[in-house]
């Protein structure tokens, strides 16, 4: 009993309970980091296999066939189709197009790979498992001084994870609990208006809606 009301130490680990649900939605993402740096490494490698995919599904042959009937087209109406300046332009127009595609399937590679580092970074995070310590100089004394006013909601029906730690001088049950709108992790120390209204019916606060409250200041005899 000293030790509840001369000082109490209180430590808790959470994890994100959310993990394994995160990990299962993410873990296609994060493989994009993996597949993307092995794109890029075949194509460094002279492999354009995975090139010649994407631009066949970006419309790159339909694109080119369009384009090189524009360059014949302008020098047909020049009366330049089988000139020098024609041959260029197609292979001018040959390599612009191939540079372009070469630059979007690179920044699509590079954007897959960011997305999974991204992916990865959400995943390292939701698996942190945190450690929470605090401790009580006085006991509930402490908890009391910090009440500000004193008044604080302590009806049953706000309170959750609620277990019994003691007992005060008249027998009226002492608990561990957090509220329902708080973090299971945010515990509090304190007795519960149905005992108060029991043992101490002075010490009761006033009633917000159906919710009974505890004036700890009145409560008396506890440090």
């Amino acid at each position: 009993m000293g030790g509840l009301f001369g000082g109490s130490k209180q430590s808790s680990t959470s994890s994100n309970v959310n993990n394994s649900t995160l990990s299962s939605a993410l873990m296609p993402t994060v493989s994009g980091v993996g597949d993307s740096f092995n794109a890029i490494k075949a194509l460094l490698s002279g492999d354009t296999s995975g090139f010649n995919n994407f631009k066949n599904a970006a419309g790159y042959n339909f694109a080119a066939k369009q384009g090189t009937q524009g360059v014949l087209g302008s020098g047909a109406a020049r009366g330049l189709l089988r000139s020098g300046a024609t041959g260029k332009g197609l292979v001018s127009f040959g390599q612009g197009l191939a540079n372009q595609y070469l630059d979007s399937y690179l920044s699509k590679l590079t954007g897959m790979g960011q997305l999974g580092l991204g992916a990865a970074g959400v995943l390292a995070d939701s698996g942190k498992v945190s450690t929470q310590k605090s401790s009580s100089k006085n006991g509930l004394g402490g908890l009391v001084g910090g009440l500000a006013s004193g008044i604080a909601a302590s009806d049953p029906r706000l309170k959750e994870n609620v277990i019994q730690i003691g007992l005060l001088e008249d027998g009226m049950p002492l608990y561990s609990y957090n509220y329902i709108w708080d973090s299971p992790d945010d515990r509090q120390i304190g007795v519960m208006a149905t005992d108060v209204a029991e043992k101490r019916p002075w010490a009761l606060g006033p009633q917000i809606g159906d919710y009974q409250t505890v004036d700890y200041s009145k409560l008396g005899g506890v440090e």
